[in-house]
């Protein structure tokens, strides 16, 4: 199944380094454990809180109340290429957009043209890099940082 997540340039950047599209769950952990000093400032005064739960109450802040532990420990995927492009042009007033594809398995559910893969999706079934305009002009950037994998690289303007 073909699926799609839309970014900016900055975050497809983090991503490559990465290795993996990381949950925000997964985002603040990282962030925590490289910063101590943040834990023991951030924690609930009143009770201990593990690393864990720290990351997921700051991370759970970015989601509806009726959704924040399924959506802050997932990555989420557009089955439709539309749905990921809109939230690449978002980020086209700031760095420029990008759209990375994937080839998934089908034994995920779709939640109203949703996919939801819990806590990170690795690279290898990265096939596609659709650049939009502003992103464009970082096109060598983006390609050295996902030179390791197989993908196609895409201007969005050879989508129309």
């Amino acid at each position: 199944m073909k699926v799609y997540h839309g970014t900016s340039f900055e975050t497809a950047l983090k991503i490559a380094e990465d290795g993996a599209i990381l949950s925000p769950w997964e985002q603040k952990i990282l962030w925590l454990s490289t910063r101590p000093d943040r834990v023991e400032a951030l924690s609930r005064r009143d009770a201990s809180e593990s690393i864990e739960e720290l990351a997921l109450r700051l991370a759970s802040g970015e989601f509806m109340e009726s959704e924040l532990e399924h959506r802050a420990k997932s990555v989420s995927f557009a089955e439709d290429l539309i749905s990921a492009w809109a939230c690449a042009v978002y980020f086209e007033k700031y760095n420029g957009g990008v759209v990375l594809g994937f080839q998934i398995d089908d034994s995920y559910e779709d939640e109203h043209n949703f996919i939801y893969i819990p806590r990170k999706q690795g690279l290898e079934s990265l096939d596609e890099i659709i650049m939009l305009p502003v992103a464009t002009r970082n096109h060598g950037a983006i390609k050295a940082a996902f030179s390791r994998y197989n993908v196609k690289y895409t201007h969005d303007y050879e989508l129309k």
